[in-house]
């Protein structure tokens, strides 16, 4: 019989992996995509050269994301026009 050392045998108890091939992994990653495919809708926004960093700048001054800042001005948009503004 092979004698397994002391540093093998620590090193096959530290693997997370070992012993647990039935188990399925959770995949943070896969589950975030498939929960964005399902709750939202994507939106490819084109504009000029340039644009764009001047929509990053003003939504970091905001303490915005550039998606939340985008978005904030269309909701504002619709509720005015909701609000019989156009």
């Amino acid at each position: 019989m092979k004698d397994i050392s002391k540093v093998e045998a620590a090193a096959g108890a530290a693997d997370p992996a070992a012993g647990q091939q039935d188990k399925p992994v959770f995949n943070q990653v896969a589950y975030m995509n498939e929960y964005n495919r399902n709750n939202y809708d994507r939106v490819n926004l084109t504009m000029p050269k340039g644009k764009k960093a001047v929509v990053k700048e003003r939504a970091k001054a905001l303490n915005k994301s550039v998606n939340e800042y985008i978005n904030d001005l269309i909701n504002a948009d619709l509720e005015q026009k909701e609000a019989g503004g156009e």
